[in-house]
């Protein structure tokens, strides 16, 4: 069920409070400048429908976060101090992110599935300047194309990272 809250809707400067977060699925929004602070976000799907939600300059500092990227693009967001149980990210771009904190058992994607790829216009995610040098890893997987000399890891990321 998609909240009509977040539905084809633009966003900035907004705050979200925690409540409007624990079951999160945007469609087709864009959002910039916003803060998803402190949050819990459960069964969180980062974009829903067949279109990109955006997040410009967004800030996910301190949440704990459990879902599916779905299908949506991050630009300089920060992810700091947080805690990601679970991500697997199959239709998401990542550009120039900054992560602190823990992430365990997430998985970026660098081909979008085929069912996705001609409704997203694209056949690849990019995935480059993401920092996640002073982020604990945990079973994370950047795999099918993702460059890892695109990207900052933490000095021990060999023994928490996997690609392919």
């Amino acid at each position: 069920c998609v909240n009509p809250r977040f539905l084809r809707r633009a966003y900035s400067d907004a705050e979200w409070s925690p409540p409007d977060l624990r079951h999160f699925v945007p469609v087709s929004c864009r959002f910039e400048r916003c803060k998803f602070e402190d949050a819990e976000m459960l069964h969180t799907y980062f974009g829903g429908g067949l279109e990109d939600t955006v997040y410009v300059n967004c800030s996910f500092d301190r949440s704990s976060i459990t879902g599916t990227g779905g299908n949506a693009r991050f630009i300089s967001c920060s992810f700091r101090d947080v805690n990601i149980y679970e991500l697997y990210a199959n239709s998401v771009e990542m550009i120039d992110c900054k992560f602190s904190g823990i992430v365990r058992n997430a998985a970026f994607i660098g081909v979008v599935p085929g069912d996705r790829a001609a409704a997203l216009g694209r056949a690849r995610n990019k995935f480059q300047g993401n920092d996640f040098s002073e982020a604990r890893l945990f079973n994370v997987e950047l795999r099918n194309g993702i460059a890892l000399t695109l990207q900052k890891l933490p000095p021990d990321w060999q023994k928490s990272l996997t690609s392919a």
